[in-house]
């Protein structure tokens, strides 16, 4: 990664069509090295990027429907509570027990 890096210098920094193109090619060599979280901030600026050419959003878009979620998002997701059938989430409760 950081060859690539090295190798696109300045470029990366650049504001228009070739930076995102450069970016482009980081966050693709960081799926593919692995980097997911990485690889998924990189495509999400890319998307939003006004500069970057349609061409590069829409890749961007498709490679973030297609790569699985970095696992620090995993994580925050399996932590959320699954309701039990029949009973009301805790901040519904209370309107249930007075009708209110």
């Amino acid at each position: 990664m950081a060859d690539l890096e090295a190798t696109l210098g300045s470029l990366v920094q650049d504001e228009g069509p070739l930076g995102a193109l450069a970016r482009e090619l980081i966050a693709a060599k960081a799926f593919e090295s692995g980097d997911i979280a990485r690889a998924r901030t990189e495509f999400n600026r890319l998307r939003f990027d006004a500069a970057a050419p349609e061409g590069v959003k829409r890749r961007a878009e498709i490679a973030l429907a297609a790569i699985p979620p970095a696992p620090a998002e995993e994580a925050a997701a399996s932590d959320t509570e699954t309701p039990v059938e029949g009973e009301a989430p805790a901040e519904t409760a209370d309107i249930e027990e007075t009708g209110q």
